[in-house]
């Protein structure tokens, strides 16, 4: 049910129960999204070791992605796409 703001003169109280209705409806369109996502994605938990924990928070300030999980989904990506094509390389050699 909706409040309706006691009005004082100035509309700041109407304002702010309208800023406040937004809010509560962002947070909750934001857990429902990420209800989803957990419920098809497997969660994994994990404490990077301090140097490591450097690097993801370098590379979320330089703006790789915009959150901690994001930014460790890019680097293990990039990594594995170096390692593989390493790997590759390495058969061809091998081969030769």
């Amino acid at each position: 049910m909706r409040k309706i703001a006691q009005h004082t003169g100035n509309g700041a109280d109407l304002a702010s129960n309208e800023e406040s209705n937004t809010m509560n409806k962002t947070q909750e369109a934001n857990r429902l999204r990420v209800r989803r996502y957990r419920s098809k994605n497997q969660r994994i938990d994990y404490v990077p070791a301090p140097d490591v924990l450097e690097m993801i928070v370098h590379h979320l300030k330089a703006e790789l992605d915009n959150c901690k999980a994001g930014v460790i989904d890019v680097l293990i990506r990039s990594g594995h796409e170096a390692m593989s094509g390493n790997a590759e390389k390495d058969k061809v050699q091998n081969a030769n």
